[in-house]
């Protein structure tokens, strides 16, 4: 059986964090348990109240620095790896099943679904490159004392960890069109909105979401509609 953590930094939109939370609290990968760790910036909200830990606070500013706050907390847990990902990400069975079989130094993932909770509308960009899923195992996060994000950024934070990639192999989880990796749900709340999902140059619509959300352990459309 192979531990990790996921670190999940949530700030607001409580009701979709609860239920992307939950989603992680649920899957079931064989030979792989999860720890969810939720990273919160606000000790009066309902959520922080609910969640038993392992739970953590940091301030939302810098945003580095609030990743690395929720990665150097889980030096407590009998783990050999972390995966982050954002409040409004869900990352498929699969790419955890990647981590369990293969035991990467790094992992990533390439090609994301972009979600639209109030229209359902579905979209894919084989080229993204996703900041949500990055998997570190333990000797990648002793080499970057764990604090693998640069510290004082709020915006484009991805990067940092790739300055500690030359100590080891890269793994990377390519999506497609019907075999998601990573769905990312847009609410009417987003650092990065639906205009900006739009503009994106290798965006291609979606014509069947029930299936490409079937792959997330059978989640349904209409539970992440309407946040």
């Amino acid at each position: 059986m192979m531990n990790i953590a996921v670190v999940i930094p949530v700030h607001k939109r409580e009701e979709l964090a609860r239920r992307v939370i939950g989603y992680y609290e649920s899957i079931d990968v064989r030979d792989l348990r999860l720890f969810v760790v939720p990273v919160l910036s606000d000790l009066e909200c309902d959520l922080w109240s609910e969640l038993s830990p392992p739970k953590v606070f940091s301030l939302n500013e810098p945003l580095s620095a609030k990743f690395n706050k929720g990665i150097d907390a889980c030096r407590m847990l009998d783990i050999e790896g972390v995966m982050i990902v954002g409040s409004d990400d869900l990352i498929a069975p699969w790419v955890f099943e990647g981590v369990a079989k293969k035991r990467p130094f790094y992992q990533e993932v390439r090609g994301v679904h972009f979600f639209n909770s109030q229209t359902e509308q579905l979209v894919f960009d084989h080229q993204f490159k996703c900041g949500a899923g990055k998997y570190f195992s333990k000797d990648f996060l002793d080499k970057s004392n764990w604090n693998p994000y640069d510290e004082w950024k709020d915006k484009n934070v991805d990067s940092g960890p790739e300055r500690y990639l030359a100590s080891g192999r890269t793994e990377i989880k390519q999506a497609s069109m019907y075999k998601p990796a990573c769905i990312d749900i847009k609410t009417d709340e987003n650092m990065w909105d639906w205009e900006w999902v739009k503009r994106l140059p290798g965006i291609e619509g979606v014509e069947s979401p029930s299936e490409v959300f079937a792959h997330m352990d059978d989640e349904l459309v209409e539970r992440w509609s309407g946040l």
